[in-house]
Formats: structure tokens, C-alpha cells, sequence
């Protein structure tokens, strides 16, 4: 059987190079004759179809031994250096096949490194949230609260500050009234904030519980198409990272809901009087008994 990329012998008694399984051609797995240095890239790049097949493969594999070596003498008949020319397309072969190999290596290497990199930073980080799970409900919801408190206040000052260095460096001083107006502003920049974490806290749920259910197909999917267990490649398996997300999604969005309303709160607290705003936009003063 001959290549159909470049013409040459497709050394074997029965698997003799590779064959499409769309178009029937043949080729060589690596290197070929002539000026083909890759065949199966060369029969990969193109169309499927548009190389015409030189050699009907179809019972090949049905040969008997008898019949291939009827076959090899008859070669060698025709081919006075037919035997040189197998002996060379075999070393082109077992060259092919250890480049592979060492670059399968070379993958499969790389790819263990990273994932270790990934193991060794997620573990740490597994371990403590388990650590807080473990301490109960109240504990994890205190410390969800904490953080929430902590991005308030970091935003509310930041912008707090800002707004009276820009007060100051328009007016020249800052009065009682543009404070006020400061605390108003920034209480609607806090509100907006935390409905906005509360609806991505509510989106966080809704894609958990849909992990949580597909966890079984997730994981037969990375072992299928990517060969990634994640159990031992990464540290934690699907389901059990399924389950923490669920869990801890719950807690998030209870947390978010509970910092939203004392926002909201504080909001409608700060929020000037009708006759506060009257003065303000009118000049009318309220009345005096």
C-alpha cells in the first residue's frame, strides 16, 4: 500500500500508516518521501475528498500471511531496492513515533505542573472554607455580614471623601447642608451597590443548584474530552465542589438580602423632610405657630 500524500510505501502487513475513515485515503503517520516531512499533517489540512485514493484498503484486514507475503515477494520483484525502501520508511516511522512521545511527555508534564499549581492554592483555600462550615451557621453568616459591612464602609468612604475635597475645592469650605447632601449621596451609592451584589448573590444560587444537578455529567464530560480527573488533578471532585457552591450560594444571598434592607434603611433614615426639600427648591420657610 502506498501513501497518498507522497507516493511512498506504507511499511506493514496490515496497519500500514492510517487511513481516513470518511475519504479512504491513506498516509503516512509522520514523515514521508520526497519533500512531504508530515504526511498526516498535509492529509489533515486538506478537504476531506479531494485527495484521490491510489489503493483500495477495504479487506486488508482480512489478509491471510499467506497472502501478505505473496504479496511482499512480489514487491520485491518488481522493486529491486524494495527492501532498502522499507528499511528506511521504518526509521522515518520509529522517528515519528518517539517524537510523539517525548511530545506526549512534554504535554502530559506541563499539564501536571499546572494542575499542581492549581492543587497547591486551592487546597488552602477549600480548607478554610470548610474550616468555617464546620464552625456552624450563625458563624459562617457572621462572617459573610463582616465582609459585606467591610465593602460598604471601604466604598462609603472613598466616596465620602471624595465628594468633600470636592465640596472644599468649589466652595472653599463645607457647610452643614453639603455634608448632609453628602451622606444622601453616598447612601444612594451604597443601596445601589448592594442591590446590585444582592442580584448577583440571586444569580450565583440559580447556577449552583443547576451545577449541582449536572454534576454527573459534568464530570464524565472533563474525563471524556479532556481526560481531567478532577478529584485528583485539582483536589476537590465536581460533586463535592457542588455542593459547597450550593451551600455556600445560600448563605451569600441571605447575607446580601439582610445588608440590602439595613442599606435601604439607612437610606430612607438620611433622606431629607418635605419641608426641608420645599426650602430648598422654593425658598419657603415652614410655617410658625
Amino acid at each position: 500500500t502506498n501513501c497518498d500524500i507522497c507516493s511512498g510505501l506504507l511499511v506493514g502487513l496490515w496497519s500500514q500508516g492510517l487511513q481516513c475513515a470518511m475519504c479512504g485515503i491513506n498516509c503516512h503517520r509522520g514523515e514521508g518521501i520526497g519533500d512531504h516531512d508530515d504526511c498526516l499533517g498535509e492529509a489533515m489540512l486538506a478537504p476531506c475528498g479531494c485527495i484521490q485514493s491510489s489503493s483500495s484498503t477495504a479487506d486488508e484486514a482480512n489478509k491471510t500471511l499467506g497472502e501478505a507475503i505473496r504479496e511482499v515477494r512480489e514487491l520485491a520483484q518488481e522493486k529491486p531496492n524494495f527492501f532498502q525502501e522499507v528499511r528506511a520508511q521504518m526509521d522515518k516511522d520509529v522517528m515519528t513515533h518517539v517524537t510523539n512521545a517525548i511530545v506526549s511527555e512534554g504535554v502530559e508534564g506541563q499539564r501536571a505542573k499546572n494542575f499542581r499549581r492549581i492543587k497547591e492554592k486551592l487546597t488552602p483555600l477549600l480548607c478554610w472554607l470548610d474550616d468555617i462550615q464546620a464552625k456552624g451557621e450563625l458563624y459562617s453568616l457572621l462572617i459573610l455580614l463582616k465582609l459585606h459591612f467591610k465593602i460598604a464602609f471601604l466604598a462609603g468612604l472613598i466616596g465620602l471623601v471624595g465628594w468633600v475635597l470636592a465640596m472644599v475645592w468649589r466652595h472653599g469650605s463645607l457647610t452643614k447642608s453639603s455634608f448632609h447632601m453628602a451622606v444622601i449621596h453616598e447612601s444612594t451609592v451604597l443601596v445601589t451597590i448592594h442591590i446590585a451584589l444582592l442580584l448577583i448573590a440571586g444569580t450565583f444560587r440559580y447556577y449552583a443548584g443547576f451545577f449541582k444537578r449536572k454534576a454527573i455529567v459534568i464530570d464524565q464530560f472533563l474525563k471524556d474530552k479532556f481526560g481531567i480527573d478532577a478529584k485528583v488533578d485539582i483536589g476537590i471532585s465536581v460533586a463535592g465542589a457542588a455542593n459547597r457552591a450550593r451551600w455556600w450560594s445560600e448563605r451569600i444571598l441571605f447575607s446580601a438580602a439582610i445588608t440590602s434592607y439595613i442599606e435601604l434603611c439607612l437610606w430612607f433614615a438620611v433622606q431629607p423632610s418635605m419641608e426641608t426639600l420645599l426650602y430648598v427648591d422654593h425658598g419657603v420657610c415652614p410655617a410658625k405657630e
